[in-house]
């Protein structure tokens, strides 16, 4: 009679055991397959996805974006002249209407073109913007 009450408690201690064992490994299996709160899926990040612009600056004015013409004056054919390119966005302007619109600026990259000796007319920047989707 005393084995048998021994019995019953030591499988009633590791039906307990295995049942707060089984308990744990559900909360651990929950706790990996769930991000806490504010945290994201890794895979989430890779799917983000992002638009870009690609912008030329000349004398401190935008020129193209993705190789469309920003002045409102019209290139004519060897015509590129002051007047022309004057009616192009100023650079602080382009940046600024582009940012409230979500764009970041993540590159800017200055060079010479060869084509002018004066060298503050023969430079060119060209500025890289990214904005996700």
């Amino acid at each position: 009679m005393v084995k048998l009450k021994t019995e019953k408690k030591y499988l009633a201690i590791v039906s307990l055991a295995a049942l707060a064992l089984l308990l744990l490994t559900v909360n651990i299996q929950r706790a990996l397959a769930a991000p806490a709160a504010g945290q994201t899926i890794k895979s989430e990040t890779v799917s983000r996805q992002f638009e870009y612009r690609v912008c030329t600056v000349q004398f401190s004015r935008v020129t193209f974006v993705n190789a469309v013409w920003m002045g409102k004056v019209q290139i004519a054919d060897g015509n590129a002249d002051v007047i022309v390119v004057n009616s192009c966005p100023m650079m602080y302007e382009y940046l600024q209407d582009a940012g409230n619109d979500g764009w970041e600026l993540v590159a800017c990259l200055s060079q010479r073109s060869g084509v002018n000796s004066n060298m503050s007319d023969d430079t060119t920047q060209t500025l890289f913007l990214k904005k996700e989707r």
